[in-house]
């Protein structure tokens, strides 16, 4: 579930940046937009989760096959919103050009470009070490969140609504950070 939304027009719209009355104008005319995912050009249609989050939701029938949780939407947008804070470019769901890399989150500085990844599914480490590579050879550098929690607060009450995974989940992973084996080149 994409958070960058393009119309037919050009128009770029970004999920995690819009305020509540701009998301909700664009709710209320997408129809007449032809919003589009960067992934493979599908359709998508602006939505808002129960506790707020705004996120597109590729059309049904469009065979985008790529889902999302409700918590990596949370981290990617958390990241995006704190890098754009900073003053810093920021694009969600970037893509190499010639498709060797897809970032969650890249963030661009005049002297630096850092990819940031909210990894919340299990992987393996080689998978890791495998993007990071590809992240490295493009002149990029990455970092990874791997299984972070992620709470909400809900309702008047304000209770907590845990949406994401336990830091120790029994996942040997949750021990380790990965690491940048060579971090001395940046």
């Amino acid at each position: 579930m994409p958070l960058l939304a393009q119309g037919a027009d050009g128009a770029v719209f970004h999920a995690w940046a819009m305020p509540p009355a701009a998301w909700r104008e664009l709710k209320a005319g997408y129809r007449d937009r032809g919003l589009t995912a960067r992934c493979r050009g599908a359709a998508v249609v602006p939505v808002r989760s129960p506790t707020g989050w705004q996120f597109f939701r590729h059309k049904p029938g469009t065979g985008c096959t790529g889902r999302e949780s409700l918590a990596h939407i949370v981290c990617k947008s958390v990241m995006a919103r704190a890098a754009d804070r900073l003053g810093l470019e920021v694009t969600t769901e970037a893509r190499a050009g010639d498709g060797t890399w897809v970032a969650d989150v890249l963030v661009r500085h005049p002297g630096w470009t850092v990819a940031l990844e909210a990894q919340l599914s299990r992987i393996p480490l080689a998978a890791i070490e495998e993007r990071q590579e590809r992240y490295r050879e493009a002149g990029i550098r990455g970092a990874w969140r791997e299984h972070v929690k992620v709470w909400e607060i809900g309702g008047s009450s304000r209770r907590r609504r845990r949406i994401g995974w336990p830091l120790n989940s029994g996942n040997p992973w949750d021990e380790h950070a990965y690491r940048d084996p060579a971090p001395d080149r940046w």
